[in-house]
């Protein structure tokens, strides 16, 4: 029990740095959108 729970809290503490790609990435392709529909 102790190990599965400390298997969660790394993968709860890995999430935040594998959701940060995607979200910078989709930050991005949202800015280049923005400037081709504002030229």
């Amino acid at each position: 029990m102790a190990t599965g729970r400390t298997r969660l809290g790394s993968s709860s503490v890995d999430r935040p740095r594998r959701w940060l790609l995607p979200l910078v990435l989709t930050l991005l392709v949202l800015i280049v959108v923005a400037g081709a529909l504002l030229r």
